[in-house]
């Protein structure tokens, strides 16, 4: 039988869930997948969002290390956090391959 995932795991990656559960912050991180970008470039891809809209997002997603930001001149560029991912990967892996009766 294996061991029950503590508490603080499962409040984590609760959060986890919630900041991907929001369509906007899906839609940044696909289009990031692709390219890095600046908050303008990603308005050019979600017109329908304002820019102030779009950077509470990405202060979001960079607060929970979603992403990554880098500073070129007055320009700010996004771009995914590959260890994030990582990890979120191998959390999903944990939590659902848990036996039913250790949940």
């Amino acid at each position: 039988m294996k061991s029950i995932a503590s508490e603080s795991f499962f409040a984590e990656n609760s959060e986890t869930f919630k900041i991907l559960s929001n369509p906007v912050r899906l839609r940044i991180l696909t289009l990031l997948q692709q390219n890095e970008l600046s908050i303008f470039e990603i308005h050019i891809f979600i017109p329908n969002i304002s820019q102030a809209t779009i950077s509470k997002h990405l202060t979001l997603l960079n607060l929970h290390g979603f992403i990554k930001m880098e500073r070129r001149g007055q320009h700010v560029f996004y771009k995914l956090s590959q260890e994030k991912l990582m990890t979120i990967l191998f959390n999903f892996k944990k939590i659902f391959n848990m036996e039913e009766n250790n949940v």
